[in-house]
């Protein structure tokens, strides 16, 4: 997991808040089982990439193929009163695609509350703009960064349940497209419930 940072404004306030990023290698986010496969719809699996030089690979998606995981808001020193962005990284084993559509349902889930699919009771879903046209082989692609519109809905959540859905491969054949990374980025709050952020 890598964090970066930078600043964003606050004109009301006159006050400028710093801004923080987390990312999730595909690895990383606690979707793939001892088997390399996920639990979603399709049960995409984990593979190398076609360029195997890099020694690097993704989960390999068809369209309706579902990758779960969640997020422990509790980690993030983020002010979940305001927005947060995502974005997806993948790679494309084979051509230049178009058409292709990533949906991200997330569902905060707070302690004592049952865990259910965040995918058919989402707090929010939000699909990333349509790529209209991506690079070749094994090259590496990223969705816009999309807000996800979820100020003050996960405040007081112990974890949110995400489910990312292959929505769309477009003219992308099957399996083709390799998931790489999730990233988020989020203003950072200058309080939690225990006082002051200490940095």
């Amino acid at each position: 997991m890598t964090r970066g940072g930078g600043g964003i404004g606050d004109d009301a306030l006159n006050l400028k808040f710093g801004y923080d990023r987390v990312w999730f290698p595909q690895d990383a986010q606690g979707i793939i089982l001892a088997t390399g496969t996920s639990y979603g719809a399709g049960a995409p699996v984990e593979g190398e990439l076609s360029d195997t030089a890099s020694e690097l690979g993704g989960i390999a998606l068809d369209a309706a193929d579902e990758v779960y995981f969640m997020l422990n808001p509790r980690k993030w020193d983020a002010d979940w009163t305001r927005d947060i962005h995502a974005l997806v990284g993948f790679t494309l084993v084979t051509g230049s695609q178009t058409g292709i559509i990533f949906t991200l349902d997330m569902k905060g889930v707070a302690a004592g509350v049952l865990l259910g699919d965040a995918k058919v009771t989402p707090d929010v879903s939000k699909a990333f703009p349509t790529l209209a046209a991506v690079a070749v082989s094994n090259a590496l692609n990223e969705t816009l960064w999309t807000p996800m519109n979820v100020p003050g809905v996960f405040v007081g959540d112990s974890v949110i349940a995400c489910a990312l859905t292959m929505t769309s491969i477009g003219t992308a054949a099957a399996d083709a497209i390799k998931l790489s990374y999730i990233d988020f980025r989020y203003t950072v709050g200058l309080t939690d419930e225990n006082g002051p952020f200490r940095t």
